[in-house]
């Protein structure tokens, strides 16, 4: 059965549901965390081209924000929820066709941010999400 969708339902603009207890995920705020790290004060983009001062800014910036978020969900969610965030740094390459001629890329210490929300059981870590 296919389901088409034409619009979007209304975002949730708190971190609580309507309990004042209960965290549940503020799309609004995920909006403003992404803009902070799309673009600076100004309006002007922010890239985040690898190996730049702006790429290891981001990833710091990231880190922190999901820190903080993990600590809130860890003293509110009574339990209910853990965060779990892996910060992998690695070197690599890999080679690439590019206008017909192979090209190497090669990367050091590159940030790689995962992140995995569960109820903290292996069950559900077994079939948590994960972002990265």
């Amino acid at each position: 059965m296919q389901h088409l969708h034409y619009s979007l339902p209304t975002p949730n603009t708190t971190p609580y549901a309507a309990d004042g207890i209960t965290p549940h995920f503020d799309e609004a705020q995920a909006m403003r965390y992404i803009e902070e790290m799309a673009l600076y004060p100004d309006g002007t983009p922010r890239y985040r081209i690898v190996g730049t001062e702006e790429q290891v800014l981001t990833e710091k910036y990231l880190i922190g924000v999901l820190e903080r978020l993990k600590e809130e969900v860890a003293r509110t969610s009574g339990n209910k929820h853990q965060i779990e965030i892996w910060h992998q740094v690695g070197d690599g390459a890999h080679l690439f066709d590019f206008q017909n001629k192979l090209v190497w890329k090669k990367y050091y210490q590159v940030g790689n941010v995962i992140v995995r929300l569960s109820n903290g059981t292996p069950e559900g870590k077994a079939n948590a999400g994960r972002l990265n």
